[in-house]
């Protein structure tokens, strides 16, 4: 299972991360446990723009702001695929490969 952090505004889903991974989200930032036990500290996420799920299902391969999580379902944005990768490839950096 896992966790994710979701964008209210959109339901895009910024961060998943393992279930045995610690997420707090307060009025001024979001910070989670790293799993080699260091924390990430993010101000422009707070619990008023975001929401936090838990016992979730992950994709079988993950990327970031390239999916949406509504009501429980997973959909994957092909749009935020394309633009990601013709980023990357324009910066001679690999495709990335997401999948539900």
């Amino acid at each position: 299972m896992a966790k994710i952090i979701v964008r209210n505004s959109d339901n895009l889903v910024v961060f998943c991360l393992g279930d045995s991974q610690d997420i707090t989200l307060t009025a001024n930032k979001c910070n989670f446990t790293n799993e080699n036990g260091t924390d990430t500290y993010v101000l422009d996420i707070n619990s008023s723009t975001h929401t936090a799920y838990t016992d979730v299902t992950a994709p079988t391969k993950f990327w970031g702001n390239c999916f949406t999580y509504i009501d429980g379902n997973w959909a994957l944005d092909n749009n935020k695929v394309t633009n990601v990768n013709a980023g990357r490839t324009a910066n001679d950096l690999p495709e990335i490969e997401v999948e539900l």
